[in-house]
């Protein structure tokens, strides 16, 4: 059996379709799904105290790794 490695373009799951689908009650007008997860990670990493957790969480949202709960998108941090 062969192992393929896959790599993936960062935010490669946000496409046309799942924007549309936030800007319709995840996101507040002008927000990206780029910016918004930025501000979740910040907030995150204030809560927890963890330097550096920030960058790593937002990185791991963009590779598709976290996938977050409506409550997170719509409220955390807010």
């Amino acid at each position: 059996m062969t192992k393929t490695k896959r790599t993936y373009e960062p935010w490669y799951w946000a496409n046309e379709h799942t924007r549309l689908y936030m800007r319709r009650g995840y996101l507040l007008p002008g927000v990206s799904v780029e910016e918004r997860v930025r501000e979740i990670a910040q907030r995150a990493e204030a809560l927890t105290k963890v330097e550096g957790f920030g960058r790593k969480f937002q990185e791991y949202v963009a590779r598709g790794w976290y996938s977050l709960a409506t409550p997170i998108w719509a409220n955390y941090g807010l």
